[in-house]
């Protein structure tokens, strides 16, 4: 089991250290899962950043960036690999869609 595996706690403190873990009610039972958006970490904020510099750079170029987005969203968000795929489809297609709705004539 890893540090953001799904398991049972009775409060935020048996999730571990990480601040991106608390404890949920699911289902009637209270397990650890990923926070949600806020509060916001400062990790996050810079890792919002990073990510807008990086998404523009790559809508100039022509390519998705997908590739860069994964890694960068498990290490500045802590979400895992699915979790960071998903997201990294849905903003290469704001990204395609925002390019497409600027250049368009």
């Amino acid at each position: 089991m890893n540090e953001f595996s799904a398991k049972p706690c009775e409060s935020d403190e048996d999730c571990g250290k990480s601040k991106f873990l608390t404890c949920q009610l699911v289902f009637e039972s209270n397990i650890c899962k990923h926070k949600q958006i806020f509060p916001i970490q400062p990790i996050e904020i810079g890792g919002t950043l990073v990510l807008t510099i990086l998404m523009a750079l790559a809508v100039m170029s022509g390519i998705g960036g997908g590739g860069i987005i994964v890694p960068l969203l498990m290490v500045f968000y802590k979400l895992n690999t699915k979790e960071a795929v998903a997201v990294s489809g849905f903003t290469i297609l704001v990204g395609s869609v925002s390019r497409f709705a600027f250049t368009y004539k």
